[in-house]
Parts: C-alpha cells; sequence; structure tokens
C-alpha cells in the first residue's frame, strides 16, 4: 500500500522538527533549555485562563458552533479591526479560524493551481509549505539585514510587473522571524499598487499587538488586503488555536465552507471565552506583556552585542532574535545541531524560513524567563568558544 502523490506535498513546519530532535536527546536523559517553538504560554494570562474555565462550566459549552465562528465573537474581532483599520467591516467581512491554518485557507481561496504567490525571504514557512501543497509557485522577494529587513519596494513591484501569475503577495507585520516591523509608507505604497494591478495582499497579523514603538500607527486599508490575526501569541494562548481571517467577502465565504468541510466548527467554550476577552478590558496584561518582551529584548542584547561571531537587527517587535551566525564558521543548521547536543539548548535553524536564513538561528524570547536566560548564557559561552 502507498499513498498519494498529493500527500507528499504535505511538509512539517521546520520548527517542530528541531523539537522533534530535541525530544530525542530528552529521551535519552539530556536536560534541553527549549527556545525554537514560539510558545508565549510561560507569559501566564490569568484572565483568559480564567474566561476559559467559566464557558467550560457552562452548559452549552459543548454544543456545535457556526461554521464561520460564533457570532459574540466574529463581532468582537470585527470591533477592533474597525478601529485599526479605519474602516466599516461587516460580518460578511469576518470568519473564525484555527490560528495557522488561516494560512492554507486563503492560498486556497485566492488561488489556482499554476498561480504564483509572492513570499517574504526570510518569512513565516507554512506560507511556503502551504503553497507548495496547493501547487502554487513560489516567487520570493528578499528582506535583506543591510536594509534593515525593510521592504525593497521597487524589486517588488518589478517582480508583479513582470510575472501576471503572481495572485497575492504576503507581508508578515512584525515579521516572524525576523524580530522587526515594516516602515508604514512602505506598506502602504506597496498595497496601492497591488490594488491598481488586482494584486491580494495578504498581510499576517499575528504580532500587531507586540510591536515596542508607541508611536506606530497602521497602515491604510485597501480593499486587496486580506488580514489573517491569531490570538496565540500576544494573550499568550497558543493552544487556543483561535484566530481570524478578515477580508473580501468572497474570500471569507470560502473560508466558511472550508471550515463547514474539514472540521465542521471550532470549541464553543473556547470561542467565547475569546469573544469576551476582546471585549473586556485586556490593556494591562498587553502592556505587562509588551514591557516584560523590552526588558527581555534589552537584557539579551547587552549579552549577545559583546561578541563579534554573530551579528543581529536588535528585535522591535514579536517575540524573536534573529541571528547572523555565519562569522562562526557554521550553517545556522550545524550550529543548531552543536547547541542541541552540545549544549542542551534547542533553537530553530533559519533555513527553514528561507533560502536566505541558511546562516542564521531564530531565538524565541517568550518561554520562562530563567530558563531563557540559562539558554542565552550557555549560546554565548559556545559561540565564543567554536
Amino acid at each position: 500500500m502507498k499513498t498519494s502523490k498529493r500527500s507528499s506535498n504535505i511538509n512539517p513546519q521546520p520548527m517542530f522538527e528541531i523539537l522533534q530532535a530535541a525530544k530525542q536527546q530528552e529521551n535519552l536523559g539530556k536536560e534541553i533549555i527549549h527556545l525554537e517553538i514560539g510558545d508565549s504560554s510561560p507569559l501566564n494570562n490569568n484572565q483568559i485562563f480564567n474566561l476559559l474555565k467559566k464557558n467550560l462550566n457552562n452548559s452549552e459549552s459543548l454544543e456545535y458552533s457556526p461554521s464561520e465562528g460564533e457570532r459574540k465573537l466574529r463581532e468582537a474581532f470585527l470591533y477592533h479591526y474597525k478601529i485599526l483599520c479605519n474602516y466599516e467591516f461587516t460580518l460578511d467581512n469576518v470568519v473564525v479560524t484555527p490560528a495557522n491554518a488561516a494560512i492554507s485557507q486563503v492560498i486556497n481561496s485566492i488561488t489556482d493551481i499554476g498561480d504564483s504567490l509572492l513570499l517574504p525571504d526570510p518569512g513565516f514557512p507554512t506560507f511556503n509549505l502551504s503553497t507548495k501543497y496547493h501547487e502554487v509557485r513560489t516567487v520570493l522577494y528578499n528582506l535583506d539585514q543591510d536594509n534593515g529587513y525593510q521592504l525593497n519596494i521597487q524589486n517588488i513591484k518589478n517582480k508583479i510587473k513582470s510575472d501576471s501569475s503572481i495572485k497575492a503577495i504576503v507581508i508578515n507585520n512584525p515579521s516572524n522571524p525576523l524580530g522587526i516591523y515594516h516602515n508604514l509608507e512602505d506598506i502602504d505604497e506597496v498595497t496601492e499598487f497591488c490594488e491598481k494591478r488586482k494584486v491580494f495582499v495578504i498581510l499576517d497579523d499575528t504580532y500587531r499587538c507586540l510591536i515596542y514603538n508607541p508611536t506606530y500607527k497602521r497602515n491604510i486599508h485597501r480593499d486587496n488586503i486580506i488580514y489573517i490575526y491569531s490570538m496565540s501569541k500576544d494573550t499568550a494562548s497558543p493552544a487556543m488555536r483561535i484566530g481570524c481571517v478578515v477580508g473580501d467577502s468572497k474570500v471569507i465565504k470560502c473560508i466558511s465552507r472550508h471550515n463547514s468541510l474539514f472540521y465542521s466548527c471550532l470549541p464553543k467554550f473556547i470561542q467565547l471565552a475569546a469573544a469576551e476577552y476582546l471585549m473586556e478590558d485586556h490593556r494591562p496584561y498587553r502592556i505587562k506583556m509588551r514591557n516584560e518582551m523590552i526588558r527581555r529584548i534589552n537584557t539579551i542584547d547587552e549579552i549577545l552585542k559583546k561578541t563579534h561571531a554573530i551579528s543581529y537587527i536588535k528585535p522591535n517587535a514579536g517575540i524573536y532574535y534573529w541571528i547572523n551566525v555565519s562569522n562562526t564558521g557554521m550553517t545556522g543548521k550545524e550550529l543548531s545541531l552543536r547547541l542541541l547536543t552540545e549544549s542542551g539548548v534547542c533553537v530553530c535553524p533559519g533555513e527553514g524560513f528561507g533560502p536566505s536564513g541558511i546562516n542564521y538561528i531564530r531565538i524565541c524570547i517568550s518561554g520562562d524567563d530563567e530558563l531563557l536566560m540559562k539558554g542565552i548564557d550557555k549560546i554565548f559561552k559556545y559561540i565564543e568558544n567554536a
């Protein structure tokens, strides 16, 4: 017996591959510090935790929900997006999704076999993996360290002009894995250009609440923008698997049908807890989390800037350090494996985020603070002595 050719297009996210290698080390009795997965749950959010318990105890908590999501949650998402985008979205413009799956759902809804998607390099790997699964061609635009990882507008325009098969461009803002936000003027120029050429802009909004510049505003909304948002990171609750897609009503309807076919609906009690959280005053936790991340970024920077064996741009958003390790004489994968087996620290090799990441590693800084600092110290000492 053999599996289908189609199934050969399904590949795991690289973060989970290195996690599996770490688990093998742990099975051998070794203690491993995990800095590879973007898990913010150690930054305990009692507010969301209590809401989950409250809604689970409701007698109706295990009922079916609408495939498009609970109305209360859709309204809660729209409440925030109306403010963020200064635009009057309706319920036809929003659907509840299980976080990461939204990427595949959007790609499935706007592309056909043989179309192309313009993706950032480096960028979040699920976009590339899902593109491959849907038999859509990947076209890359580079985000260079020398340019602060900002958008090269002319390069992007040239790629779109020269390739009519490009149906959408993906912009991660803030970026996973880079830990930076993009200039708003650049995003606005790209989205306006794409709108004129009838090209979608998929704006990955997952880290939008984790921007550490209080003066940073918001891009101008245009009808060709599709927003993807997950509550996993900024609420410190990745296991909730709750997010949304906001955008064109036809795309939203496609995703709702996809929900119905593949998993019927998401758990009602989780959706209602998420809705209550979004409509309650959760600013104190958000501020607390931001301040904690800023403290960690600054502390880690004071350690890592002492070595000339690596280079990086200090994060101004998100929960990651993206580190160039080429001066060590090792690729990111080589260094990651050595850190794992010799120092007991698990980081993510950069090559999984795109070809330009071959000499990089990604470090997640949102885990347990004591273990994080212990892991950073081990990384620093290993690099210095390599």
